[in-house]
């Protein structure tokens, strides 16, 4: 099994799923989020050529931004050009965390994995590790990955529950989901990604360091929700 660091130095690819992978622990937190209900998607903290910078309201995740950026840089060695920061907390709304899935695997342009580092106050995230073998006819630019995986998945796979209020690391080759919970159940959920080429979204959460969202490519419905299902010929 090979290591977040081994893999960063690589370009993405789909060689690194023959092997098992999983998350890596970083540290336990504690932190105190806020009275009233938060979402943001990919709120940019750190643009290239631009300095860091946090929006007031998200103040209470700075620890766990500090934790992130010094395992980045001393653990995984990559110093990555662009920062984004994902918040959920509050009612669980999103509808498809709950299948298996990874994140930021996207091959339009050559590029290093990017690096996520998540937070859960409950029901945390769980991890399953196999050999995924990716067929010589999959196309990761026509065919939907997350839902291979889905296909793939061993009747006796084994599924491990990470700890809350723990931060973990992951990259493009781990394969995760949200637990199912109960409708209106609460729970506070952070990611923080660490990628080499920007996230052009228009629904990403606008950061007034670095000015409003131009772009109006939108990554679900323009790319991901057409994406088609491999079907072994």
């Amino acid at each position: 099994m090979s290591t977040i660091k081994q893999r960063a130095k690589h370009l993405l690819g789909t060689n690194f799923f023959e092997e098992p992978n999983s998350a890596e622990y970083v540290a336990p937190m504690v932190l105190s989020p806020p009275v009233e209900d938060q979402y943001v998607l990919r709120c940019p903290l750190v643009v290239l050529g631009q300095p860091y910078s946090l929006p007031n309201e998200m103040n209470w995740c700075a620890d766990f931004i500090q934790a992130c950026m010094n395992y980045q840089l001393k653990v995984i060695g990559v110093n990555q050009p662009y920062m984004y920061l994902t918040i959920r907390h509050g009612k669980v709304i999103s509808e498809t965390d709950d299948e298996w899935h990874v994140d930021g695997f996207s091959m339009k342009v050559p590029h290093i994995p990017e690096q996520n580092y998540i937070w859960t106050s409950a029901n945390p995230t769980e991890i399953t590790s196999f050999g995924l073998h990716i067929p010589d006819d999959f196309d990761p630019l026509h065919h939907n990955l997350q839902l291979l995986i889905q296909d793939s998945l061993p009747t006796n796979a084994k599924i491990a529950t990470l700890e809350p209020q723990t931060i973990y690391a992951m990259d493009p080759y781990v394969f995760h989901r949200r637990p199912t919970v109960e409708t209106g159940q609460t729970r506070t959920f952070l990611r923080l990604s660490f990628t080499p080429i920007p996230i052009d979204d228009v629904n990403n959460h606008t950061n007034p360091a670095f000015g409003k969202i131009t772009t109006s490519y939108d990554g679900v419905k323009d790319f991901r929700d057409k994406l088609s299902r491999y079907v072994a010929k």
